[in-house]
Protein backbone atom coordinates (compact mmCIF):
# COMPACT_ATOMS: atom_id res chain seq x y z
CA UNK A 1 0.00 0.00 0.00
CA UNK A 2 1.69 3.38 -0.98
CA UNK A 3 0.80 6.70 1.29
CA UNK A 4 1.03 9.90 -0.37
CA UNK A 5 2.05 12.72 2.17
CA UNK A 6 2.08 16.46 2.28
CA UNK A 7 4.38 17.35 -0.65
CA UNK A 8 5.38 20.24 1.89
CA UNK A 9 6.50 17.68 4.41
CA UNK A 10 9.77 18.76 6.32
CA UNK A 11 11.76 15.72 6.68
CA UNK A 12 14.16 13.97 4.34
CA UNK A 13 12.21 10.40 4.14
CA UNK A 14 13.66 7.59 5.45
CA UNK A 15 11.49 4.08 6.28
CA UNK A 16 13.10 3.71 9.63
CA UNK A 17 11.45 7.19 10.52
CA UNK A 18 7.75 5.88 10.33
CA UNK A 19 5.63 3.36 11.67
CA UNK A 20 2.32 2.78 10.13
CA UNK A 21 -0.67 0.51 11.28
CA UNK A 22 -4.49 0.32 10.78
CA UNK A 23 -6.84 -0.03 13.44
CA UNK A 24 -10.43 -1.87 13.40
CA UNK A 25 -13.19 1.35 13.49
CA UNK A 26 -15.77 -0.96 15.00
CA UNK A 27 -12.97 -2.96 17.28
CA UNK A 28 -10.12 -0.25 17.94
CA UNK A 29 -8.83 -3.18 20.35
CA UNK A 30 -8.08 -4.66 17.45
CA UNK A 31 -5.10 -3.51 15.86
CA UNK A 32 -2.50 -4.38 12.59
CA UNK A 33 0.71 -3.46 11.78
CA UNK A 34 2.15 -2.74 8.86
CA UNK A 35 6.05 -2.93 7.74
CA UNK A 36 7.05 0.49 5.81
CA UNK A 37 9.03 -1.37 3.08
CA UNK A 38 10.04 1.88 0.81
CA UNK A 39 10.23 5.59 0.83
CA UNK A 40 10.09 7.64 -2.10
CA UNK A 41 11.31 11.37 -0.96
CA UNK A 42 10.88 13.29 -4.71
CA UNK A 43 7.73 12.15 -4.44
CA UNK A 44 6.86 11.90 -0.39
CA UNK A 45 5.50 8.54 -0.58
CA UNK A 46 6.29 6.04 1.65
CA UNK A 47 5.39 1.77 1.12
CA UNK A 48 4.28 -0.49 3.25
CA UNK A 49 3.63 -4.30 3.61
CA UNK A 50 0.12 -4.73 4.56
CA UNK A 51 -0.34 -8.77 5.80
CA UNK A 52 -3.99 -9.29 5.97
CA UNK A 53 -6.59 -8.40 8.76
CA UNK A 54 -10.41 -9.55 9.71
CA UNK A 55 -12.71 -8.03 7.52
CA UNK A 56 -13.93 -4.53 8.14
CA UNK A 57 -13.16 -0.77 7.72
CA UNK A 58 -9.56 0.39 9.18
CA UNK A 59 -8.58 3.81 10.00
CA UNK A 60 -4.43 4.25 9.04
CA UNK A 61 -2.01 6.10 11.60
CA UNK A 62 1.53 7.10 10.28
CA UNK A 63 4.04 8.38 13.02
CA UNK A 64 7.06 9.90 12.08
CA UNK A 65 10.33 10.09 14.56
CA UNK A 66 10.28 13.39 14.93
CA UNK A 67 6.82 15.11 13.88
CA UNK A 68 4.64 12.34 16.12
CA UNK A 69 1.20 11.31 14.62
CA UNK A 70 0.62 12.81 10.98
CA UNK A 71 -2.34 14.09 9.84
CA UNK A 72 -4.40 11.33 8.31
CA UNK A 73 -8.18 12.10 8.96
CA UNK A 74 -9.72 10.48 5.57
CA UNK A 75 -7.46 7.70 5.27
CA UNK A 76 -9.39 3.97 5.68
CA UNK A 77 -8.76 0.81 4.35
CA UNK A 78 -11.21 -0.98 3.49
CA UNK A 79 -10.51 -4.95 3.72
CA UNK A 80 -13.95 -6.33 3.15
CA UNK A 81 -14.52 -8.77 0.34
CA UNK A 82 -17.81 -8.49 -1.68
CA UNK A 83 -20.18 -10.74 -3.62
CA UNK A 84 -21.76 -8.33 -6.07
CA UNK A 85 -23.79 -11.03 -8.43
CA UNK A 86 -23.50 -14.69 -10.05
CA UNK A 87 -24.56 -16.62 -12.74
CA UNK A 88 -26.66 -18.75 -13.34
CA UNK A 89 -28.83 -18.49 -10.29
CA UNK A 90 -30.54 -21.60 -11.14
CA UNK A 91 -29.37 -25.11 -11.85
CA UNK A 92 -29.57 -28.53 -11.78
CA UNK A 93 -30.73 -30.87 -9.32
CA UNK A 94 -28.31 -33.28 -9.97
CA UNK A 95 -25.29 -30.56 -9.33
CA UNK A 96 -22.87 -29.89 -12.33
CA UNK A 97 -23.59 -26.39 -12.58
CA UNK A 98 -21.03 -23.59 -13.60
CA UNK A 99 -20.99 -20.55 -11.99
CA UNK A 100 -19.58 -17.33 -12.80
CA UNK A 101 -19.33 -14.86 -9.34
CA UNK A 102 -18.65 -11.43 -9.44
CA UNK A 103 -16.92 -9.09 -6.42
CA UNK A 104 -14.33 -7.47 -5.05
CA UNK A 105 -11.05 -8.23 -3.11
CA UNK A 106 -11.30 -12.16 -3.70
CA UNK A 107 -8.10 -13.97 -3.76
CA UNK A 108 -6.10 -15.01 -6.63
CA UNK A 109 -5.41 -18.58 -5.03
CA UNK A 110 -7.86 -20.99 -5.69
CA UNK A 111 -7.84 -21.85 -2.21
CA UNK A 112 -8.56 -18.25 -1.02
CA UNK A 113 -12.41 -18.09 -1.44
CA UNK A 114 -13.91 -21.50 -0.83
CA UNK A 115 -18.28 -21.92 -2.55
CA UNK A 116 -20.69 -23.41 -1.40
CA UNK A 117 -24.45 -23.85 -2.09
CA UNK A 118 -26.57 -23.68 1.12
CA UNK A 119 -29.71 -24.82 1.88
CA UNK A 120 -29.59 -25.80 5.69
CA UNK A 121 -26.92 -24.03 7.09
CA UNK A 122 -23.52 -25.93 7.07
CA UNK A 123 -25.02 -29.06 7.59
CA UNK A 124 -26.26 -29.70 3.85
CA UNK A 125 -23.98 -27.36 1.91
CA UNK A 126 -22.66 -28.53 -1.14
CA UNK A 127 -19.46 -27.54 -2.69
CA UNK A 128 -18.39 -25.21 -5.40
CA UNK A 129 -15.21 -26.62 -7.35
CA UNK A 130 -13.43 -23.49 -8.29
CA UNK A 131 -11.77 -23.50 -11.43
CA UNK A 132 -10.28 -20.07 -11.63
CA UNK A 133 -10.17 -17.03 -9.47
CA UNK A 134 -9.15 -13.69 -9.40
CA UNK A 135 -9.92 -9.95 -7.48
CA UNK A 136 -12.89 -9.42 -9.14
CA UNK A 137 -14.13 -13.22 -10.93
CA UNK A 138 -14.73 -16.55 -9.44
CA UNK A 139 -15.47 -19.49 -11.64
CA UNK A 140 -16.86 -23.19 -10.05
CA UNK A 141 -18.53 -26.07 -10.61
CA UNK A 142 -21.03 -27.66 -8.39
CA UNK A 143 -20.34 -30.99 -7.39
CA UNK A 144 -22.28 -33.55 -9.34
CA UNK A 145 -21.66 -36.25 -6.87
CA UNK A 146 -24.48 -35.20 -4.89
CA UNK A 147 -27.97 -36.90 -3.74
CA UNK A 148 -30.49 -35.09 -6.13
CA UNK A 149 -32.32 -32.27 -4.47
CA UNK A 150 -35.91 -31.29 -5.02
CA UNK A 151 -37.35 -29.11 -7.84
CA UNK A 152 -37.84 -25.58 -7.08
CA UNK A 153 -35.65 -26.16 -3.52
CA UNK A 154 -34.24 -22.72 -2.40
CA UNK A 155 -30.44 -22.24 -1.07
CA UNK A 156 -27.94 -19.74 -0.67
CA UNK A 157 -24.80 -18.92 -3.21
CA UNK A 158 -22.06 -18.36 -0.12
CA UNK A 159 -18.32 -17.26 -0.82
CA UNK A 160 -15.88 -17.85 2.13
CA UNK A 161 -12.84 -15.93 2.94
CA UNK A 162 -9.85 -17.49 4.27
CA UNK A 163 -10.77 -16.50 7.82
CA UNK A 164 -13.74 -18.59 7.56
CA UNK A 165 -16.44 -15.43 7.27
CA UNK A 166 -18.78 -15.24 4.29
CA UNK A 167 -18.24 -12.27 1.81
CA UNK A 168 -20.59 -9.57 2.44
CA UNK A 169 -23.49 -9.69 0.01
CA UNK A 170 -27.24 -9.37 0.26
CA UNK A 171 -30.45 -11.57 0.38
CA UNK A 172 -31.16 -10.85 -2.82
CA UNK A 173 -27.45 -11.43 -4.75
CA UNK A 174 -26.84 -14.92 -3.31
CA UNK A 175 -30.44 -16.69 -3.69
CA UNK A 176 -30.27 -20.11 -5.49
CA UNK A 177 -32.76 -22.22 -6.79
CA UNK A 178 -32.97 -25.70 -7.66
CA UNK A 179 -34.59 -26.89 -11.05
CA UNK A 180 -36.17 -30.38 -12.56
CA UNK A 181 -36.36 -28.70 -16.12
CA UNK A 182 -33.42 -30.20 -17.47
CA UNK A 183 -32.31 -31.34 -20.75
CA UNK A 184 -32.93 -35.39 -20.81
CA UNK A 185 -30.53 -37.96 -22.32
CA UNK A 186 -31.17 -40.67 -25.09
CA UNK A 187 -28.87 -42.15 -27.04
CA UNK A 188 -24.55 -42.15 -27.19
CA UNK A 189 -22.73 -43.16 -30.50
CA UNK A 190 -19.25 -42.71 -31.60
CA UNK A 191 -18.32 -42.68 -34.91
CA UNK A 192 -15.24 -41.52 -37.26
CA UNK A 193 -15.68 -38.73 -39.33
CA UNK A 194 -14.25 -38.87 -42.60
CA UNK A 195 -14.93 -35.51 -43.43
CA UNK A 196 -13.19 -34.31 -40.27
CA UNK A 197 -11.48 -36.63 -39.83
CA UNK A 198 -11.69 -36.94 -36.25
CA UNK A 199 -13.93 -39.39 -33.94
CA UNK A 200 -16.73 -37.94 -32.80
CA UNK A 201 -19.25 -38.85 -29.95
CA UNK A 202 -23.02 -38.00 -30.90
CA UNK A 203 -26.09 -37.66 -27.96
CA UNK A 204 -29.74 -37.73 -28.67
CA UNK A 205 -32.20 -36.36 -26.51
CA UNK A 206 -34.44 -33.52 -25.57
CA UNK A 207 -34.66 -30.16 -24.88
CA UNK A 208 -30.92 -29.31 -25.56
CA UNK A 209 -31.19 -25.81 -26.71
CA UNK A 210 -29.65 -24.44 -29.45
CA UNK A 211 -26.57 -22.46 -27.77
CA UNK A 212 -22.86 -24.35 -26.72
CA UNK A 213 -22.27 -22.23 -23.80
CA UNK A 214 -21.37 -23.93 -20.90
CA UNK A 215 -21.99 -27.55 -22.81
CA UNK A 216 -19.26 -29.65 -21.81
CA UNK A 217 -18.40 -33.34 -22.66
CA UNK A 218 -15.48 -34.21 -19.80
CA UNK A 219 -13.56 -37.63 -20.45
CA UNK A 220 -11.07 -38.94 -17.74
CA UNK A 221 -11.58 -35.10 -16.15
CA UNK A 222 -10.35 -33.88 -19.78
CA UNK A 223 -12.78 -31.41 -21.31
CA UNK A 224 -13.41 -32.32 -25.15
CA UNK A 225 -14.39 -30.06 -27.79
CA UNK A 226 -17.93 -29.11 -28.45
CA UNK A 227 -18.63 -29.17 -31.90
CA UNK A 228 -22.51 -28.33 -32.64
CA UNK A 229 -26.02 -28.39 -30.79
CA UNK A 230 -29.51 -28.59 -31.71
CA UNK A 231 -32.68 -29.15 -29.54
CA UNK A 232 -32.53 -33.04 -29.83
CA UNK A 233 -28.58 -33.52 -30.76
CA UNK A 234 -25.31 -32.16 -29.45
CA UNK A 235 -22.01 -33.67 -30.94
CA UNK A 236 -18.64 -33.56 -29.58
CA UNK A 237 -15.07 -34.06 -31.15
CA UNK A 238 -12.21 -35.99 -29.05
CA UNK A 239 -9.64 -34.11 -29.05
CA UNK A 240 -7.42 -35.56 -26.59
CA UNK A 241 -8.16 -38.59 -24.25
CA UNK A 242 -5.17 -41.10 -22.65
CA UNK A 243 -7.22 -44.39 -23.46
CA UNK A 244 -9.09 -46.16 -26.69
CA UNK A 245 -11.57 -47.55 -23.85
CA UNK A 246 -13.36 -44.52 -22.26
CA UNK A 247 -15.56 -44.92 -19.01
CA UNK A 248 -15.46 -41.73 -16.92
CA UNK A 249 -18.11 -39.73 -19.13
CA UNK A 250 -19.87 -36.55 -17.43
CA UNK A 251 -21.41 -34.50 -19.89
CA UNK A 252 -22.45 -30.86 -18.58
CA UNK A 253 -25.31 -28.52 -19.93
CA UNK A 254 -25.50 -24.69 -18.89
CA UNK A 255 -27.76 -25.77 -16.26
CA UNK A 256 -25.72 -28.42 -14.99
CA UNK A 257 -26.56 -32.57 -14.98
CA UNK A 258 -29.02 -33.97 -16.97
CA UNK A 259 -31.65 -35.85 -16.90
CA UNK A 260 -30.50 -39.71 -17.32
CA UNK A 261 -27.81 -38.93 -17.52
CA UNK A 262 -26.19 -42.56 -17.05
CA UNK A 263 -26.62 -42.62 -21.08
CA UNK A 264 -23.27 -41.47 -20.68
CA UNK A 265 -21.67 -41.90 -17.40
CA UNK A 266 -22.54 -45.76 -18.09
CA UNK A 267 -21.40 -45.64 -21.61
CA UNK A 268 -18.33 -47.18 -22.57
CA UNK A 269 -16.85 -45.34 -25.18
CA UNK A 270 -14.42 -47.23 -27.28
CA UNK A 271 -12.11 -45.60 -30.49
CA UNK A 272 -9.30 -47.22 -32.68
CA UNK A 273 -6.07 -45.94 -34.94
CA UNK A 274 -6.94 -44.42 -38.08
CA UNK A 275 -4.42 -43.23 -40.28
CA UNK A 276 -5.16 -39.30 -41.73
CA UNK A 277 -1.35 -38.28 -42.63
CA UNK A 278 2.24 -38.59 -42.58
CA UNK A 279 5.30 -36.22 -42.91
CA UNK A 280 7.75 -36.63 -44.70
CA UNK A 281 6.38 -38.95 -47.02
CA UNK A 282 9.59 -39.55 -48.44
CA UNK A 283 13.25 -40.17 -46.89
CA UNK A 284 16.94 -41.81 -46.49
CA UNK A 285 17.84 -45.23 -47.15
CA UNK A 286 19.76 -44.91 -44.12
CA UNK A 287 16.22 -44.12 -41.94
CA UNK A 288 14.13 -41.07 -41.29
CA UNK A 289 11.96 -39.81 -38.60
CA UNK A 290 8.48 -39.19 -39.89
CA UNK A 291 5.36 -38.30 -37.59
CA UNK A 292 1.72 -39.52 -38.79
CA UNK A 293 -1.68 -38.09 -37.54
CA UNK A 294 -3.28 -41.43 -35.88
CA UNK A 295 -6.77 -40.12 -34.23
CA UNK A 296 -7.39 -42.78 -32.04
CA UNK A 297 -3.80 -43.71 -30.91
CA UNK A 298 -3.07 -42.58 -27.23
CA UNK A 299 -0.70 -42.95 -24.93
CA UNK A 300 -1.57 -45.67 -23.64
CA UNK A 301 -2.23 -47.51 -26.81
CA UNK A 302 -0.30 -51.18 -28.33
CA UNK A 303 0.63 -52.52 -30.64
CA UNK A 304 0.67 -49.04 -33.31
CA UNK A 305 2.66 -49.66 -36.40
CA UNK A 306 2.91 -48.00 -39.95
CA UNK A 307 2.30 -50.73 -42.26
CA UNK A 308 3.78 -50.91 -46.09
CA UNK A 309 0.50 -52.39 -47.74
CA UNK A 310 2.53 -53.47 -51.46
CA UNK A 311 4.17 -55.82 -48.50
CA UNK A 312 2.44 -56.01 -45.47
CA UNK A 313 5.38 -55.19 -43.73
CA UNK A 314 6.22 -52.40 -40.86
CA UNK A 315 8.35 -49.73 -42.43
CA UNK A 316 9.32 -49.04 -38.85
CA UNK A 317 11.77 -49.87 -36.70
CA UNK A 318 10.36 -47.89 -33.51
CA UNK A 319 6.88 -47.09 -32.99
CA UNK A 320 6.23 -43.94 -29.75
CA UNK A 321 3.08 -42.49 -29.79
CA UNK A 322 4.06 -38.78 -28.33
CA UNK A 323 0.50 -36.94 -27.65
CA UNK A 324 -3.00 -38.42 -28.73
CA UNK A 325 -3.23 -38.49 -32.44
CA UNK A 326 0.38 -38.30 -32.70
CA UNK A 327 2.27 -41.04 -33.76
CA UNK A 328 6.49 -40.86 -34.25
CA UNK A 329 8.15 -43.68 -36.19
CA UNK A 330 11.86 -44.37 -36.89
CA UNK A 331 11.98 -45.59 -40.47
CA UNK A 332 13.77 -49.31 -41.19
CA UNK A 333 17.16 -48.49 -42.32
Amino acid sequence: MTIQLPSDFPYTLAKEDFSVNATNITNPDYIRYMNVIDVDDDAKTITTKFGGAWSGQYKVWIRHALTGLIESDGLTLDVNTYMTSYSPTTGSIYGGTLLTINGLNFGDEITDNPVQISTNGGVDSIDCYLITTSSTIITCRIDSDIVPREDDQEGDMVVFLKTSEEASSTADARAWIYTADLPSLDTVTTSFDDSTLHWTVTVTGTDFGDSTVGVELVISDVAQTTTSISSTEVVFTISNVSSQSLSSNILYFAVGIPDNHAAISGATITITPQLVSISPNSGSIGGTIIRAVVPGATTSSTGIDLIDVSTSGSICESVTVLEYGVVECKTLA
